[in-house]
């Protein structure tokens, strides 16, 4: 259920409706074009590394850490 808020469709990936063959023959048939394929790769590739990255996940993990041994 998370997959929307991590892909923006068209721009980190492409979302499609679940059992929906004919959108997923249709996402897969954009794909084709080279230039579309490493554009959203690209762009996936920063938003993980952004959002999944061990420095945040760290940082992250810490701050709840603090807000638990504070309350």
């Amino acid at each position: 259920d998370g997959v929307p808020e991590i892909i923006e469709d068209g721009v980190t990936g492409l979302l499609i409706p679940p059992r929906n063959g004919t959108a997923l023959v249709t996402a897969l048939g954009t794909l084709d074009d080279p230039s579309l394929r490493r554009k959203i790769g690209q762009a996936a590739a920063r938003v993980a590394r952004k959002s999944f990255g061990v420095e945040d996940m760290v940082a992250a993990t810490e701050q709840v850490y603090r807000r638990v041994l504070m309350a």
